[in-house]
C-alpha cells in the first residue's frame, strides 16, 4: 500500500512545481517599483531644465520665458511646471502639459531677479497627482565679463574697456565709476546698447566702449558695469561686473 502512493505524491509534487514556475503566478505579488503597472510607481524626474528668455524681433526682453527639460521616461501622464519669486521653497503651479511635451512658454510676463523654475514628471492615481520634486533652476539673465581690464587715459581723458555679454538679455545697460570711498558716479546709462547678443551658451558678443571723462581718477577706483530689466515700469538690476581700474 505504501508503493501505490509513492505515484500520486509524485504527481502532487510536480504539479506544485510546474505552479512555481508559472511567470504570471511569480509576478502577480512582486511587481517592480519601476512598472507603470505598479499602484505605487512614479515617473523619473525630468534633467537638463533651463529657462532662458525669448526676446522679442530687437532683442528687447518682453516677457516671455522658456522653460525646456529632457526625459528618459514614456510613462508619466505629464510636467507640472513651478514658479517661485522669493527664494526655493516658495513655488506655485503655473502651467502643465501632456506626456511628451518637453517644452512650456512663460507669457505671463511677471519675471523679476531671483526668478526660479521647477519641473516634475507626474502620474494620476485616484484623482490625485504623484511625482518626484526636482531641483530648481533659475532663470538665466547671462553675464558680462571684462577681458581686459578697463583703463583710464589721461590724454586724451576717457575711458577704454572691453566687456563680453554672453547670453544677456536685459533693456538697459549701466557704467559708473566707484570710487575707493565707495562712492558712485554715472558715466553711461542708456538702452541703446541693448540688441540681443546670442542664443547659444558657446558663443559671445564682444563690444569696446570709449567714455570721455575730464575728472581725476583716484587709485583704486572700480568701473561697474550694470544690466537691467524694467518690471512694471521700474529697473531692476538683473547683474554686475566690476574691474579695477589701471591709471596711466
Amino acid at each position: 500500500m505504501t508503493t501505490s502512493r509513492v505515484p500520486n505524491i509524485v504527481l502532487v509534487l510536480l504539479a506544485a512545481s510546474l505552479l512555481s514556475c508559472d511567470p504570471g503566478a511569480v509576478s502577480s505579488g512582486r511587481i517592480h517599483p519601476m512598472d507603470p503597472g505598479n499602484p505605487n510607481f512614479i515617473p523619473q524626474r525630468p534633467g537638463n531644465i533651463s529657462a532662458v528668455f525669448v526676446p522679442d524681433e530687437d532683442g528687447y526682453v518682453d516677457g516671455r520665458v522658456l522653460v525646456q527639460w529632457s526625459t528618459s521616461s514614456h510613462f508619466e501622464d505629464g510636467f507640472l511646471i513651478e514658479r517661485s519669486h522669493g527664494g526655493t521653497d516658495l513655488f506655485v503651479e503655473v502651467g502643465t502639459v501632456e506626456n511628451r511635451v518637453l517644452e512650456w512658454m512663460d507669457t505671463g510676463g511677471d519675471i523679476h531677479p531671483g526668478t526660479w523654475y521647477r519641473v516634475t514628471s507626474f502620474v494620476r492615481r485616484d484623482g490625485e497627482r504623484r511625482r518626484h520634486l526636482t531641483e530648481p533652476v533659475r532663470l538665466n539673465f547671462g553675464q558680462i565679463v571684462f577681458p581686459l581690464d578697463p583703463a583710464y587715459f589721461s590724454t586724451p581723458s576717457e575711458f577704454r574697456f572691453t566687456i563680453e555679454k554672453r547670453r544677456v538679455y536685459r533693456d538697459g545697460l549701466m557704467v559708473e565709476l566707484i570710487e575707493p570711498q565707495g562712492e558712485a558716479e554715472t558715466l553711461l546709462d542708456t538702452q541703446e546698447e541693448t540688441t540681443l547678443v546670442s542664443v547659444d551658451n558657446n558663443r559671445y558678443t564682444r563690444h569696446r566702449l570709449r567714455l570721455p571723462y575730464d575728472g581725476p581718477v583716484a587709485p583704486g577706483s572700480r568701473i561697474r558695469v550694470s544690466w537691467y530689466i524694467i518690471v512694471s515700469g521700474q529697473p531692476q538690476v538683473v547683474g554686475q561686473a566690476e574691474q579695477l581700474v589701471a591709471i596711466y
